[in-house]
């Protein structure tokens, strides 16, 4: 396992430069479900955390290979290791996810509609739209099926509704 670990390369992601492997050691099993539970890539084989400095890399080792895995921000598009994004629970004792989204990306986002909505209490088109605008509040929230999946059927069943036409429709 060692020595397929070390072959693997690792860059920055801002500069392109090469990263060195510092260490790394297999995940325990409660980490390793939270990830596995999360992407496909993880399902099989010991889940490795390798250290860069700067950045912990997932790393599946199964048959004798080992395989970053490398998700998608669901906002900026940039590849990221999985422990770049957010980690996220529907309840207070809920089972732990993680979202597709990362932390600055998020942060960006919700900057960006609290900038709508204050212009929309400060500049209101009309009266009808200022009063939806006050009622709806202020964004604390976000939620998102896309960028915060629901973890089962079960789950997404307190989460969705019907619309008039039949469709499902999400509700925060």
């Amino acid at each position: 396992m060692e020595e397929a670990i070390k072959a693997l390369e690792f860059e920055d992601e801002n500069t392109g430069e090469p990263l060195k492997i510092i260490s790394f050691k297999k995940l325990d099993e409660e980490r390793a479900k939270l990830f596995r539970g999360s992407f496909e890539e993880c399902k099989n084989g010991d889940i490795i955390s390798v250290d860069c400095g700067s950045v912990e890399h997932i790393v599946v080792y199964d048959a004798g290979k080992a395989k970053p895995v490398v998700v998608e921000c669901g906002i900026t598009l940039a590849e990221l290791s999985p422990t770049q994004l957010v980690e996220y629970c529907f309840e207070e004792k809920g089972p732990w996810m993680v979202s597709r989204c990362s932390l600055p990306a998020l942060e960006a986002y919700r900057k960006m509609k609290f900038s709508q909505w204050k212009k929309a209490v400060t500049h209101p088109d009309c009266m009808a739209s200022f009063r939806r605008v006050l009622k709806m509040g202020l964004v604390t929230s976000i939620f998102d099926h896309l960028a915060f999946p629901e973890p089962s059927e079960e789950e997404k069943k307190k989460w969705q509704g019907k619309k008039e036409a039949g469709k499902k429709k999400h509700n925060p």
